[in-house]
């Protein structure tokens, strides 16, 4: 898609100057969001005024207004994801395959979508999680080959690990601002209100809640919300566009959910403040750094909490109800 541009750049920061680059930007989040959107509305057999609402909310979703304005490319590695959750059980034995693609190329996009690979080990297809780390180790390796050699694989590792810890640290005073893991609200409680909260401990925390909802909750949505919640929090690196992801557990829900009680509602709600269009006004300025604390990270953040909350609640019960059962 590049070769629309008619120039020889060779810098980012040139071509995101000119017409032509913006236009193939748009055509890129254009042709990725359709894809997205013709997904979702086959999964969910959801057309009409149903499909628009929830196409509006996500369009002017904080995640993915701030992904537009950063230009990331989270949203195909989103695509992908998708494809893989929506087609891993297909009755077609191609579709199955290409669902195991798509999952190794979003972790070779960004990463950290390898934890959706989780959800294969519950449901102990050990012989497709193995298939499609393969399939992960080939798409990795391969583009090496056209960039340097494989020589080339611990500069970028070291690049990322740079990233990581620039973002953490912080040394250029970029703010709190738009970020929404763990850590990051960690380190705002200790400046701003002055309480020494743990973040590794928290985390540990966190993480022993997320195994527990994975292992006991029999409805999918909310072990991809677990699993969603594990890549969006937990990294150092996690800023709101990140948020996207949400539309992924979000459409399981309201595919589970048809019946309209308390615990669903609530669970809506808390989807909403994820999904909700704020605006964009900072908040807690007496935070350092450029970027302070925006109205829409916090209220994405709110809905984020409340439901693992809310999940972590239910599963505790559940264990308990079967420990009581056990004995």
């Amino acid at each position: 898609i590049s070769r629309f541009i008619p120039y020889d750049y060779t810098g980012r920061s040139e071509v995101s100057l000119t017409r032509e680059g913006v236009t193939v930007a748009v055509l890129f989040f254009f042709i990725i969001t359709v894809c997205i959107f013709s997904m979702v509305n086959a999964f969910m057999e959801m057309r009409g005024k149903r499909a628009f609402v929830l196409s509006i909310f996500f369009l002017f979703s904080p995640g993915y207004l701030y992904m537009i304005e950063r230009g990331n490319v989270v949203i195909l590695s989103v695509l992908f994801v998708m494809f893989f959750l929506y087609n891993e059980y297909s009755e077609k034995k191609v579709m199955q395959e290409l669902s195991l693609i798509s999952l190794a190329c979003a972790a070779c996009l960004k990463l950290y979508p390898v934890v959706y690979g989780v959800e294969l080990l519950l449901q102990r297809q050990y012989k497709k999680a193995l298939k499609s780390a393969c399939y992960g180790v080939t798409i990795f390796i391969f583009p090496f080959f056209f960039r340097g050699g494989i020589e080339q694989i611990p500069h970028m590792i070291a690049n990322i690990l740079s990233l990581s810890k620039e973002t953490y640290v912080d040394s250029r005073g970029f703010g709190y601002g738009y970020k929404i893991n763990l850590t990051n609200f960690c380190q705002i409680a200790e400046d701003y209100l002055h309480i020494n909260v743990p973040s590794s401990v928290l985390m540990g925390i966190v993480c022993v809640g997320i195994v527990l909802i994975l292992l006991v909750s029999k409805e999918k949505w909310k072990r991809i919300y677990a699993l969603t919640l594990f890549l969006t929090w937990i990294p150092t690196f996690s800023w709101i566009y990140n948020a996207t992801y949400f539309l992924i557990p979000l459409t399981y829900f309201l595919k589970e959910n048809r019946k309209v009680n308390f615990s669903s509602v609530v669970y809506c709600v808390l989807f909403l403040l994820i999904m909700i269009p704020l605006p964009f006004g900072y908040v807690l300025t007496s935070l350092p750094g450029w970027n302070k604390m925006s109205i829409s990270t916090i209220m994405v953040h709110l809905g984020m909490v409340g439901i693992f909350i809310e999940l972590l609640g239910e599963s505790v019960a559940c264990f308990a109800q079967k420990m009581r059962s056990f004995f």
